[in-house]
């Protein structure tokens, strides 16, 4: 496993359903702004503060801002 699909199979979190795995925090809105343009919506979402190229702090706010 890549360090992340591990902590997310140590919570618990059945990587088989429908699972996005992003890299970076600009990855991760991009992922989260394509799939809630198809009507694909998440239930969670996780971020880490020291994710390159945006902090999941600063993900989360774009996140929220634009949806």
């Amino acid at each position: 496993y890549r360090y992340h699909e591990a902590i997310a199979v140590k919570l618990g979190v059945d990587i088989d359903k429908i699972v996005d795995f992003a890299i970076t925090g600009r990855e991760a809105v991009e992922i989260i702004k394509e799939s809630y343009a198809v009507g694909i919506t998440y239930s969670i979402i996780f971020t880490d503060f020291s994710m390159p190229v945006m902090n999941g702090i600063d993900c989360t706010r774009v996140i929220r801002e634009h949806l």
